[in-house]
């Protein structure tokens, strides 16, 4: 466990020192902003302070595993089934854009998924991650209480309330690329490496929580709930939220003695699908939200593999047939928000 943890604390480290690392310093070195672009290359002045308003929620890079030679896809979207590129599709409208958090807000979050969750290194963690997301407004309050806050910076500021976060994402997604390209490749080795185990688990972990349909079923939940948080609160802190609930749950993942991992393997005719809702808990029903006590994860890799995690079985790859894809086919048509991706239109037409 220690090990572990000392992992954890180097890889979160070194995600924010990555981004940190491509900010611009404005007056007196302490307002900053974020030049990471999408490609993760640096593409000049212009493009740095480019605001990022179509914001993925799904990993482009994930769904070309169902586009053809040409790059495109099918997707099913209500009710009707198009040919469209991945970068057009698994987005919404400054979806990451940030709030500035109040001191409730900030404390609504601290007790409420950080105390008395894991050891002291992890919430501290989770405490860097609010320090990463709110340092923007804090060192705007510096800058307008010594008279240096101006109209320029103000329009930056609205530049690094739309990206920051997706920025991250970015340096997150990069350190699972071969990962990803690992599990492609039918190869699950690296998980034997407890650092590369909690790199993919908090990657994957993200992947579950950062979308448009947990986003829409948590808040619902809040809504609903005897809890004395309102929905607007939760909407607030949302940004910042989903990445602590990210690291809480893939610190289970990652210790776990009875959670195994499962490469599923599809030896049917039939193609796996995936949908805006990539990753799974097959345990849950997503029609109403309610705190999922057990968890068996299930991410679909491309239309012939796809990951478990599962403590129902001993075995590290599973055959599978026609009957169980569709199966799991269905579990990500019944849990997708809006959209569902395949490499087969006839599947998708099957679906209208």
């Amino acid at each position: 466990m220690k090990y572990l943890i000392t992992a954890i604390v180097v890889f979160v480290i070194a995600v924010v020192l990555i981004t940190v690392r491509n900010k611009r310093k404005l007056s007196n070195n302490i307002f900053t902003t974020f030049d990471h672009s999408s490609s993760g290359k640096s593409e000049g002045s212009k493009s740095e302070m480019k605001k990022k308003r179509g914001q993925h929620y799904i990993w482009r890079y994930y769904l070309t595993s169902w586009s053809d030679d040409s790059g495109y896809l099918f997707c099913l979207r209500n009710n009707k089934v198009f040919r469209v590129l991945p970068k057009n599709i698994g987005k919404a409208r400054d979806f990451y854009r940030l709030r500035n958090l109040s001191p409730l807000e900030i404390s609504i979050i601290e007790q409420g998924f950080i105390k008395n969750y894991w050891t002291q290194e992890i919430q501290q963690i989770n405490k860097n991650w609010i320090k990463l997301f709110t340092d923007i407004f804090r060192q705007k309050e510096i800058l307008e209480q010594q008279g240096k806050w101006d109209e320029q910076q103000e329009e930056k500021l609205d530049v690094i309330m739309n990206n920051l976060v997706e920025d991250v994402h970015c340096q997150i997604e990069e350190t699972a690329l071969p990962y990803l390209d690992s599990l492609k490749s039918g190869n699950i080795d690296f998980l034997k490496s407890s650092h590369a185990k909690f790199e993919f688990m908090f990657f994957l972990c993200l992947q579950y929580v950062r979308t448009s349909m947990m986003k829409n079923n948590i808040l619902k939940s809040f809504a609903a709930g005897p809890l004395p948080v309102s929905p607007s609160q939760i909407e607030n802190v949302w940004s910042v939220l989903y990445f602590i609930l990210a690291t809480n749950l893939a610190m289970t993942l990652s210790t776990s003695r009875t959670l195994r991992v499962v490469m599923l393997k599809n030896i049917s005719s039939l193609p796996f699908i995936t949908g805006d809702q990539p990753i799974i808990n097959t345990l849950v029903d997503y029609s109403v939200y309610e705190e999922a006590k057990e968890f068996e994860l299930y991410y679909p890799i491309s239309p012939e593999l796809a990951l478990l995690i599962s403590n129902n079985t001993n075995q590290s790859i599973i055959e599978v047939k026609e009957e169980e894809v569709t199966k799991y086919n269905n579990l990500i048509v019944n849990a997708s928000d809006e959209q569902i991706y395949s490499n087969d239109e006839s599947i998708l037409n099957s679906l209208v």
